[in-house]
């Protein structure tokens, strides 16, 4: 005598795109400039740092900053 068990099977469909992208969590992004000397020279990068940097961080919609972190 065989007994026939019947199972249930649930399937679960993938999210779309967009609600999976919407429900990521932005990530605190910070950067790190520093300068090696106290040139003119120098200064003038550690600026040109900072602003790439920011304007990178800022421009990712999944990012948001956490600071700038400088040694000089």
């Amino acid at each position: 005598m065989s007994m026939s068990t019947s199972r249930n099977v649930i399937v679960i469909p993938a999210k779309p795109e967009l609600q999976r992208a919407a429900s990521i969590r932005q990530q605190r992004v910070a950067a790190y400039c520093r300068v090696s000397d106290e040139e003119e020279e120098q200064q003038s990068s550690y600026q040109n740092q900072c602003n790439y940097y920011t304007d990178l961080i800022m421009k990712n919609p999944n990012w948001s900053m956490a600071g700038i972190y400088a040694e000089m």
